[in-house]
């Protein structure tokens, strides 16, 4: 395995962000929460929601959409900012 743990990395608690256990490289990474990754998948939400409320009007995918973007965004806050 190229992660740790079996494959499943090291060790995380929730954070709100989305997890990933590759950099854009392919490199395994060594802490699991990339901020540069959430905060593209924050941008990548905003415009869901934008297109959402434009086109598809799903009440569904804008409640589940803005949690999500509130967790990642709350995580970012949190544990991304020094």
């Amino acid at each position: 395995f190229e992660l740790p743990n079996e494959g499943k990395g090291t060790p995380t608690r929730y954070t709100g962000m989305t997890w990933s256990g590759f950099r854009p490289s392919d490199d395994p990474c060594t802490y699991g929460y990339l901020i540069p990754a959430n905060i593209h998948a924050a941008g990548a939400l905003q415009r869901v929601l934008i297109l959402n409320d434009r086109v598809w009007k799903s009440e569904e995918l804008r409640l589940k959409a803005s949690k999500l973007l509130k967790e990642i965004e709350g995580g970012i806050r949190k544990y991304g900012i020094v």
